[in-house]
This record gives structure tokens, sequence and C-alpha cells, in this order.
């Protein structure tokens, strides 16, 4: 009789849609670890350029069963698809990675060696970003070491770590309270981490790179058009899936911060996308309405560089414009 397989440590869970070209290079990052005790939970999500067919080749080119394919039965975007691969995978503990973009060999061994703790609920390593030409940048968050769920709420909150999913394990039981939210399709990331770290006990933060962020001008994050309501509803989700207990200690300049860094990330985005005139002047009206001058102190002290965004943009939009244009050409080589 063969024995059944062990109960994989870390389940890796990566949405699939219309990735077929890349989803290769992520498996083999997956496979590449230095830790062996993973699943890879592969979901897709009714692509349409066969990358489903892409998965079963690879896994029969590979023979490793360790990695899996769950299909959807329609297009549900990306936290249906994580939603669907935590229900399948069986890990201790919980990972996500993007189709596009890979693990670093030591990834899973360095953030289980943070997780060693049973108390620590989420460990968070940093990443590198690469873009077109090649060039690479390390980007860690601002804070390292152990903190409480409520401090890496404010944390997160405050711009002071990273909102991404990518370059974290989250222990599995966390998962019995918190889900990604399938009504929205931005800022997912950012409302499920803090849920997560609202039921955490404790939160590790380290700077070694443990991800490759693969930045791409056709992706979600940067060719979405942008409402309002990315500003309004996101503060909205945030509240809403925040532990109870926790909920009513996070501090009012926490939340000012958030509602900056919304107000000023979509405006930005919406500027840097070539939006219309009517948009820019919406996006622009609620920056004005969410940033008062009296919430200024308290951003200053949380993202200095927010507050100074803010500032810009409603003293001199033009300029601030053209500005930021010019920061994404440097720093993402996004643009024209």
């Amino acid at each position: 009789m063969t024995s059944p397989a062990p109960t994989p440590r870390v389940s890796l869970v990566i949405p699939l849609y219309n990735g077929a070209a890349v989803i290769g290079r992520a498996l083999d990052s997956v496979r590449a670890q230095t830790f062996g005790g993973w699943e890879a939970v592969v979901v897709d999500d009714c692509s349409t350029d066969g990358g489903a067919q892409a998965v079963r080749d690879y896994i029969r080119a590979t023979g490793d069963q360790r990695i899996r394919l769950v299909s959807l039965q329609a297009n549900s975007g990306p936290s249906a698809a994580r939603n669907a691969g935590v229900a399948a995978s069986t890990g201790e503990f919980v990972g996500f990675l993007d189709s596009d973009d890979e693990l670093l060999p030591l990834a899973l061994d360095h953030l289980l060696a943070l997780a060693a703790d049973p108390a620590v609920d989420v460990a968070a390593g940093a990443h590198v970003a690469k873009l077109a030409s090649g060039r690479e940048s390390v980007r860690p968050d601002r804070v390292t070491g152990t903190l409480t769920g409520l401090e890496a709420v404010e944390a997160l909150l405050q711009e002071r770590i990273w909102n991404y999913n990518h370059g974290k394990l989250y222990r599995r039981r966390l998962f019995d309270a918190v889900q990604h939210r399938e009504d929205i399709r931005r800022y997912e990331d950012i409302i499920f981490n803090a849920a997560a770290y609202s039921y955490s006990t404790a939160v590790r933060f380290s700077a070694t790179p443990v991800y490759a962020y693969y930045v791409d001008a056709a992706s979600t994050t940067w060719s979405q058009k942008l409402t309002a309501d990315f500003v309004t509803d996101t503060e909205a989700f945030l509240r809403d899936g925040l532990n109870p207990g926790v909920a009513p200690l996070v501090s009012q300049r926490s939340w000012r911060c958030m509602r900056a860094t919304l107000a000023v990330v979509v405006l930005s985005g919406a500027l840097a996308g070539g939006a219309d005139g009517q948009t820019v002047a919406a996006l622009s009206a609620v920056l004005r309405d969410k940033v008062r001058l009296r919430d200024l102190p308290d951003v200053f002290m949380c993202a200095p560089v927010i507050a100074a965004s803010a500032v810009a943009a409603r003293v001199a939009p033009g300029l601030y414009a053209t500005a930021y244009r010019s920061y994404i050409r440097r720093q993402y080589e996004l643009g024209a």
C-alpha cells in the first residue's frame, strides 16, 4: 500500500489569468526553493490564452505532483482565485505568488524561520522590483522586527510597511476569520492585510528580499481606470474588515494618513494614466475633501512624501502632474 503524501508545511496560491507566457517562470522559482515541503495551487480564472493547459503541460513535463491546478467556472477576479486556492490548500502556512513574479530561492526557508515563534501569525520579507530594462531595486519595509497585530495595522495605515500580499507567509488559522473580499478589484491587498494583522498575535518583518516583483505597465496596478470610490469605499472596507476588538484602538492619526495616501495615490494614478479632465477634477475634489489642512501635521509625521504630495496637488496640480509623470518614468520606467 502506498503511504499518503505528507501534508505540506507551506501552500503557495498562484492566481492565473492570461499568464501562459510567464507561469512557467513563476513555477520554476517555486521548484527552486531550498525548502521542499510545499505545495503550489494554481487557480485558473478562466484564462483565454491557454494558461490552464500551460500549467498541465508544466506538471506533465516536470512530473512534480506538488503542483495542482484548480479551475474556476467563471471569471471572478484575483480575490476569488486566492480564496479558492486557500480553500483547496492544506499547508500550515499560506503564501501568495502572482503568476508574473518569482520567489527568491531562500524565500520559504527565511520566512519559516521568521515564523518559528508560534505567536507569529504573519512573516514578511522585502521584495525586489524588476524593471523592463533589467534594473532592480530592493524595497524593504520601513520597519523590521516583531510587532503586535495592532502595531502592524497602524504601520500599514501609516505607510510604514508595504501593503502587498506577496513576500509573506500567513498562518492558516487566520483564514478562519479573514478572506479576500471578492466585491472589489483594487486595493484588495491592503484590505486583506489590515484584517489579517488585526487578528494576529504578532507579525514579524525582515529586510531580507524574498520576492521578485516584475513592474509591467499593462498590469491592473498601473492600467486600471481610477474613480473616487477607490478612496471612499476602500476606507470603509478597511474599517469593516478589522477585528472588532482591535478596530477601536486604531489611532485617528493612522486613519488620517491612510485617507491622505488613498487620495494622493488614486489622483496620481489617474494623472499618470492620462485620465480625462473630468476624472482628474473629481479626484482632486476628493483629495481636498479627504485631506484637510488640519490633518497635514499627522500625515507629515507618518508619511512625509504623501503629505508633501497632497500639498503640491492642492496648490499646483499642473506642476504636480508633470513632476509625478517624471517620477514614474525614472522610478518604474513607465509612461511616455
